[in-house]
């Protein structure tokens, strides 16, 4: 091991790029942890916790209700599967997990009032601290964008917008109408990644005339899909292309290419989606993956889970674009939380199953649920309130409001 301790530095630092290149955050940490030697000779994440080059791309974090405190990730561009311990994360830990964010950021809350902000780097154990105190919204989707970073919070309930920096105080609003769809449109098509390479603030580009005049149409689509429950829409970055999704009632889906350089806008519907992928979609989110990653999964498909009529368990079916034919495939994933499994939801879970589950429901942080938890009666058992409080009430919100 003593020659291996004295390679040169410049060396060292190829090996570990080559980590950092291929996104392996994990490794780039194992790797460094070798010895002392190879420790000073790289970066540290936790000292440059800002750089690019450590903040995580490409990860999902797949199974967000258990027992223990691992979690499973997955890479949506290598088909690299990791179970990471997180502590943090942990029953009655400090922190409550507030939404897995695209890329594979964690984004936290403090448990205790006033329930400030955290962002976790889950494979660097890198934390940046937000002044700011979670909004009180009934669930939220998170983005994190920039170097700075900027915190994004999306609450679909009420169509505003919370946008912070480390230092800022309390979370800026906007309350317009359109803006949540529109800057769900922008962030996840990209739009502010330029800016931030520039240095240049979220806030101050966060509706510009430009978005709003080439993303108009889409907006209106989104927009009508909110106001119908069942519809869904989702705009995912999927092997380069911004693509928009539609599902329509039941088993009738859409795809769409967007395409905003040069002047004005189009939609183009989509046959065949680039680069071998396949789409997950859900009620709650929607992932795009590297088909050909994944020896279970076919390419040029879109898939999602289901309940048939009169029937309480969900099925996965798959649509092939190409053929518009749909496909009853298998029992999906009803529940993951180990207290309410029904008979189907034994592990292990295949890839599309879990793909699917995570779709269909993102675990929230609701406050309003965490004061109702507190006055629930002590009699109930310890592991069954602990996995309610987990799980923070999303299969069950509407049995307790009746």
């Amino acid at each position: 091991m003593a020659e291996w301790s004295t390679l040169p530095a410049d060396l060292i630092n190829r090996i570990a790029s080559c980590f950092l290149d291929t996104g392996y955050l994990d490794y780039y940490m194992d790797y460094r942890a070798v010895c002392r030697g190879w420790r000073s000779a790289t970066d540290d994440p936790k000292a440059n916790g800002r750089d690019p080059r450590f903040r995580p791309r490409h990860w999902a974090m797949l199974d967000e209700v258990f027992q223990t405190d691992a979690r499973l990730f997955v890479n949506t561009a290598t088909g690299r599967f990791l179970r990471k311990d997180l502590p943090l994360l942990g029953r009655g830990r400090r922190y409550r997990l507030v939404a897995s964010a695209p890329g594979g950021d964690l984004v936290l809350a403090e448990a205790s009032p006033p329930h400030a902000m955290r962002v976790l780097n889950p494979f660097t154990g890198s934390v940046t601290r937000f002044a700011a105190a979670l909004p009180s919204e009934d669930g939220v989707d998170a983005h994190v964008i920039g170097a700075c970073p900027t915190l994004v919070l999306l609450a679909d309930s009420s169509a505003m917008v919370y946008f912070a920096d480390p230092d800022s105080e309390a979370f800026s609003v906007f309350e317009e109408s359109y803006a949540c769809n529109l800057i769900r449109l922008a962030v996840i098509g990209g739009r502010y990644a330029a800016a931030g390479e520039q240095g240049g603030s979220v806030a101050s580009i966060l509706l510009p005339e430009a978005i709003k005049t080439s993303l108009s149409h889409a907006v209106q689509m989104t927009d009508t899909c909110r106001s119908n429950p069942a519809f869904r829409c989702f705009v995912v970055e999927s092997a380069g292309e911004v693509l928009l999704i539609l599902k329509l009632h039941t088993k009738i889906l859409q795809i769409y290419k967007m395409n905003t350089q040069g002047e004005g806008e189009s939609l183009e519907e989509v046959k065949r989606l680039a680069g071998g992928r396949a789409i997950f979609v859900g009620v709650d989110r929607c992932l795009s993956i590297n088909a050909d990653k994944f020896d279970s999964i076919d390419g040029n498909r879109i898939y999602y889970q289901e309940c048939d009529d009169g029937d309480t368990s969900a099925y996965i079916y798959m649509y092939d674009l190409e053929s518009e034919e749909t496909a009853k495939i298998g029992g999906a994933i009803n529940s993951l939380n180990p207290v309410f499994l029904s008979f189907g939801d034994t592990p292990p879970f295949s890839p599309i199953q879990l793909f699917c589950s995570y779709a269909q429901q993102a675990r929230r942080f609701r406050l309003a649920w965490e004061k109702k938890l507190q006055r629930l009666p002590d009699r109930l058992p310890a592991d069954l309130m602990a996995s309610i409080s987990d799980y923070l009430m999303t299969d069950f919100e509407d049995e307790f409001n009746d």
